[in-house]
């Protein structure tokens, strides 16, 4: 249910745990996957090596050229794809948590431990039973920095005594690190004081500290020595005095130092290549970690925005995560060239937080008939339980008056046994009597009870009197000898215990009906919070849905002009259909699942869900395996591909078998073999002349991409600087009157590092032309951009061929015609892996350059930042205001129209840089067709060489039909969703 739905299921979990005892087992694998495949890989690719090692070559290059290519290939099968997802979200949103729930172990730091939210956290997979961590500090440089930053902080803090949030925000870090230094105190001292305050901060800064534990306990208890927020507080008390006389110097905590955080660990959920990494928001206080997450922004494929769902259901919330965050996110995805289907994944948490009575005010008819159901059976329960109330109560009060008979004709008969009179046993008997009155109003067995009744009884009742008045007068009229007398009182105790008997059945088969009741009322309440808590999650999905697709119409009309109107359109001449655009979501909620898989001791109870199925996380980690089917089944088949390109020309090599003699062989090796005469003008050799033939062709390549970049994208660039200039000042006008807050010292620390504090002004100034250009900027690097290189490529080779051919003598040229087909299919494959290789370079370039624009726009605002913040005295926040302001308006023209300039100029660099790699791509292309005609003259020097080549070829033949069943078997296998799981 957490990820279902008409618009986006992925995954199905039906089927995918074996539940023993009715706890689900995280531990498993994945029947059918793509490495099952490698592994059969691997094994044909040995049988190939051992016949290559048979067949002995004495053509050195041939040899190089197959040792190499096995080499490759076991390369390509040791480097399982990654997928790397950008995990983010407001503090609180319960990333960490979510985290850990879905690696199935508590090795993620969560709230209480502050750099747990302060650093990136990378998470992979590897195979061994430890739990495996890396720490990494920062630099001496670049803690020297901070603590630039931190002094200037605190100096313009200091200057107001009103100023308590900005003098906390800069002095957290310090005290911190120095618990025992003073705010007066770090002022005072100069750097290579500070430095020399603890040698265990000065001597950890730059290092990586390894962990390794075989828990996640131990490791946990490990990894919070160093991010743990309260490192510094528990060792305030440990001081030391100065050189000088002052305290100085406690050793404190080292979380404000930490770099990044990479983390190892066998859970499953990463076992097929997906990399987690959790991230602070960008704008970090720490200038070198708000870089690394940059970094990783940058680096990552996919991106996970996590919120609470009180916060995603929330109208006003989500409008401002879908509108804002996504806009943004898209947009630079879309720049990046990482931007599909799946690119982005909205995860909403604490799902387990439900109010029954908010959540029925939003339900349709369809649900509130459903809910109806259900306090339908509530109503009825508590009618029930009402009336059984009732039977129960009455029960009791005749247990009452039955018990105060029995006793009054208990002490009757005692009285009579010993002699005496009768009537004088009410004021004269004390002896206790048998209780046989359940208590009232309990679901206790009488046994678990306290017999209420004591040695010295009070004052009789008004209905003990009366049941006395009437043991009394029934014995009066019954006048007759003692032994009568005894006789009538062991009947009426008889009697009176028979029908107390009946009573206390009556009154216990109530109370177990009521307990039984209890419990289903119990069950009902819990069913209908678990049935508002899923409506909830369904209301919240169509919303985010319709939010999302809102925001990709938005962008689509933001930006578009005629080219983007031409790439808007489809084969059928329409705009893009909105509606079938899905947003994968997944509803969940970690606390549930932790404590229903019993992941911590000791935790409790659930609080909302009962199955584990619906708290959502076994949805993200099917989700986390289908995020990375793709890249693996792309990796096998490229190995297939490969495999099978190498088992076929090692099968040509044993084929050709030519009948001329040697000398006409040696006048045609001569024309085209590689060896040629010294100080000769002409170029020997088939990869020679074949490279001639390719570098007209890579250099055509270069020059169209050039002018596709020139042209398409060198206009909307010009187009978009325009616009950036237009609204700058509307968009540092935000800055100044939403983002900071109106809070100076915020303003200020901005203005210290360059507009990159709590949020990236830098940033707001690029997006007007970042989402002006995104739409055309990614069509253009979706089309295929290398198609003709790859023709004309071909072309070559097939000219080629045809022109051996031609040369051939008249015995050869068969076989010549065979072996050129067979190179030119060969060439095929290798030019389709040169086009791979062409691809992600430009894609590379893409993104590098899509991330470069708030960087260039942040150089090139650098003099005025500097500028305004040099400012200082009365009055001097507004002063600086004004100074950026009016820096902004004389430059905002030449910044920008530089941008966009040296955005083209880079991506004609990256063509060149293109270039470069088609070349060295080509020129082992070359050498490979040139291996391959080599077939016609090289041959078997012996019978024995015969015999091994045609048991070569049968061996060849039977590893080439067992790759084309393998690639079959991996086309038509079972989709991700319906991959089964065992323990």
């Amino acid at each position: 249910m957490s990820h279902s739905g008409n618009d986006m299921d992925p995954q199905s979990s039906s089927d995918s745990e074996q539940s023993v005892d009715g706890v689900p087992e995280f531990e498993y694998k994945i029947d059918w996957s793509p490495e099952t495949t490698a592994g059969k890989l691997c094994n044909l690719l040995d049988e190939i090596s051992l016949a290559c090692k048979k067949l002995r070559p004495g053509y050195k290059p041939r040899e190089e050229a197959w040792t190499k290519t096995e080499d490759d290939l076991r390369q390509q099968l040791k480097d399982t794809p990654k997928t790397m997802v950008a995990v983010v979200g407001v503090t609180g949103a319960g990333k960490s948590s979510m985290m850990n729930a879905v690696l199935g172990c508590n090795i993620v730091p969560t709230s209480g431990m502050q750099a747990c939210t302060a650093v990136a956290t990378e998470i992979s997979y590897h195979a061994e039973n430890t739990i495996e961590g890396d720490v990494s500090f920062l630099s001496r440089d670049e803690w020297q920095d901070e603590l630039a930053f931190l002094r200037d902080d605190l100096k313009a803090s200091l200057e107001k005594d009103a100023a308590k949030p900005g003098i906390e925000e800069a002095g957290s870090s310090i005290s911190a690190v120095y618990p025992s230094v003073t705010q007066d105190q770090f002022m005072a001292l100069k750097d290579t004081e500070i430095n020399d305050l603890d040698p265990r901060i000065t001597n950890i800064l730059g290092s990586t500290v390894h962990i390794s534990a075989d828990t996640p306990e131990s490791f946990l208890a490990e990894m919070c020595q160093y991010v743990h927020s309260s490192g510094g507080d528990r060792r305030r008390k440990e001081r030391r005095v100065g050189e000088q006389g002052r305290n100085v110097g406690a050793s404190g905590a080292l979380w404000p130092l930490i770099r990044h955080v990479k983390v190892r660990s066998n859970a499953m959920a990463l076992a097929t290549g997906v990399i987690l990494v959790d991230l602070p928001g960008v704008a970090d206080a720490n200038a070198a970690r708000n870089l690394i997450a940059k970094q990783y922004m940058k680096k990552c494929d996919k991106v996970w925005i996590v919120a609470p769902i009180i916060r995603a259901a929330d109208q006003k919330d989500t409008d401002f995560l879908l509108v804002e965050t996504l806009k943004k996110l898209v947009t630079q995805m879309k720049m990046d060239g990482t931007y599909d289907e799946d690119a982005i994944t909205f995860i909403v948490t604490k799902c387990d937080d439900v109010s029954c009575s908010e959540v029925i005010a939003s339900l349709d008819d369809d649900a509130l008939a459903e809910l109806d159901l259900i306090e339908n059976e509530q109503t009825n329960c508590k009618a029930e339980i009402h009336a059984q109330s009732q039977i129960q109560t009455t029960a009791a009060a005749s247990m009452k008056d039955m018990n105060s008979q029995l006793r009054k004709t208990q002490r009757k008969l005692k009285a009579l046994l010993s002699g005496r009179d009768a009537s004088t046993v009410q004021q004269s008997s004390k002896e206790p009597v048998v209780d046989m009155e359940p208590q009232v109003n309990t679901l206790q067995p009488l046994k678990d009870s306290k017999k209420r009744e004591s040695n010295e009884e009070g004052p009789p009742s008004k209905r003990q009197k009366k049941a006395d008045e009437i043991v009394d007068r029934r014995l009066v009229e019954v006048k007759v000898a003692p032994q009568d007398s005894i006789n009538t009182c062991k009947d009426m105790i008889k009697d009176i215990e028979t029908s107390l008997s009946m009573q206390q059945k009556l009154w216990y088969s109530t109370a177990e009906r009521l307990d039984l009741l209890q419990r289903k009322t119990f069950t009902l309440q819990r069913k209908k919070i678990i049935f508002c808590s899923l409506q909830r999650n369904e209301i919240t999905r169509t919303r985010l849905i319709a939010m999302f697709r809102a925001t990709l119409k938005s962008l689509a009309d933001a930006s578009m002009d005629p080219v983007n109107l031409a790439l808007e359109r489809n084969d059928h001449g329409l705009g893009t259909d909105y509606s079938a655009i899905t947003l994968p979501i997944f509803m969940c909620s970690s606390r549930d699942y932790v404590r229903i898989t019993g992941q911590i001791e000791g935790d409790g109870e659930p609080v909302c869900f009962e199955n584990v199925e619906d708290t959502g996380i076994p949805d993200i980690q099917q989700w986390c395996h289908a995020l990375t089917i793709g890249a693996r089944s792309q990796a096998v088949a490229d190995l297939l591909i490969d495999i099978e390109t190498h088992a076929l020309s090692v099968q040509d090599y044993a084929q050709v078998v030519t009948s001329v003699t040697p000398e006409v062989l040696s006048v045609f090796r001569k024309k085209w073999n590689q060896d040629c005469p010294e100080n000769s003008e002409e170029v020997f050799g088939v990869a020679q002349q074949l490279l001639t033939d390719f570098k007209p062709v890579v250099r055509n390549c270069v020059k169209r991409l050039q002018d596709v970049f020139q042209g398409t994208l060198g206009d909307v660039c010009a187009t978009g600087a325009v616009l950036a200039v237009e609204i700058a000042e509307d968009v540092l006008t935000n800055f100044y009157e939403t983002k900071m807050k109106s809070r100076w010292q915020t303003f200020r620390a901005a203005l210290r590092r360059h507009g990159c504090w709590k949020h990236d002004l830098n940033d707001d100034l690029s997006y007007p032309f970042t989402s002006h250009i995104a739409s055309t900027w990614a069509g253009v690097f979706e089309t295929d951009l290398f198609a003709s290189f790859g023709e004309d490529i071909t072309e070559r080779i097939r000219a080629k061929m045809a022109e051996i051919e031609a040369s051939a003598p008249c015995g050869l040229k068969d076989a010549v015609k065979v072996q050129g087909e067979r190179a030119v299919k060969e060439a095929n494959a290798t030019v389709q892996k040169i086009l791979r290789r062409a691809r992600l370079a430009i894609n590379k370039e893409q993104k590098e350059i899509s991330r470069s624009l708030s960087p260039q726009i942040q150089t090139r605002l650098t003099p005025g930042y500097d500028e305004a913040s040099a400012i200082q005295g009365r009055g001097s926040v507004a002063a600086q205001q004004t100074s950026f302001r009016e820096f902004l308006e004389e430059n905002k023209e030449e910044i920008f129209q530089d941008v966009a300039d040296v955005v083209v100029r880079r991506l004609s660099t990256a063509a060149e840089a293109v270039g470069v790699i088609l070349n060295t791509a080509v020129a082992e292309l070359a050498e490979k067709i040139e291996l391959s005609v080599a077939l016609l003259w090289e041959g078997p020097t012996d019978n024995m060489q015969m015999t091994t080549r045609k048991q070569v070829i049968q061996d060849m033949s039977t590893i080439v039909d067992k790759l084309r069943k393998l690639s079959d078997q991996d086309s038509n296998e079972e989709e991700p969703g319906d991959m089964k799981v065992e323990d």
